[in-house]
């Protein structure tokens, strides 16, 4: 994960290998329409929005995330992804990502699910997604509008990037069973406006369990 403004953000180099997925969580902290529009990578890799595409709360400045996935991938050993915005970003731009093995070849985008709010507090939580497999794995990405504050992971969740300069947060729950009205949290140790947070539900291989990395 890495942090700064500019029109372009850039993670950290990291080992990919053949057939995982990623998920990157690409967030914006901006005033006006600047939104996250596409991810590349080293591994040539091709990258696709999730289903729940971008959310938004209407603060001001405002925070956005966007999740894109991708799967099956070519495998590198110095991989960097790249996200791009839709401009030049005036504050704060942030992405994290995220490997997982075991994730289908083919298809693995289950469900996803999605949370925003402007009203003052510490914690976010998405709305309620079900998976339609045993075997899966729930990624979910936040955004959070007040800079050094620590973030915790929610119930069944494990926190895979915790980096409170950036603002945002990685975090997921591997499961071996079928998901109901399943929601992800988020919790800081500071209160702060602006928060979102994206979900995406990714399915195993036939009867594979998901595992990070």
């Amino acid at each position: 994960t890495l942090t700064n403004s500019g029109s372009t953000q850039a993670a950290t180099a990291f080992t990919t290998y053949a057939g995982n997925a990623l998920v990157a969580n690409v967030v914006v902290y901006n005033t006006g329409g600047i939104v996250p529009s596409s991810v590349a990578n080293t591994g040539l890799d091709t990258w696709i929005p999730t289903p729940c595409g971008l959310v938004t709360n209407t603060g001001t400045p405002g925070s956005k995330i966007k999740q894109f996935v991708a799967y099956n991938v070519n495998g590198n050993a110095s991989d960097v992804v790249t996200a791009t915005y839709s401009g030049t970003v005036n504050n704060t731009t942030a992405i994290t990502v995220v490997q997982y093995s075991g994730a289908d070849a083919s298809n693995p985008i289950d469900s996803c699910a999605t949370g925003a709010t402007s009203t003052a507090g510490n914690s976010i939580t998405s709305g309620g997604l079900s998976t339609s497999f045993t075997n899966s794995v729930v990624a979910a990405g936040a955004m959070f509008g007040s800079a050094t504050q620590t973030p915790t992971a929610g119930t069944n969740y494990t926190l895979r990037v915790s980096d409170a300069s950036t603002k945002s947060s990685a975090e997921d729950r591997i499961s071996t069973s079928v998901l109901t009205n399943s929601t992800a949290s988020v919790s800081w140790s500071g209160t702060a406006n602006d928060k979102t947070i994206s979900a995406i539900a990714l399915r195993g291989a036939g009867q594979n369990s998901i595992c990070y990395p």
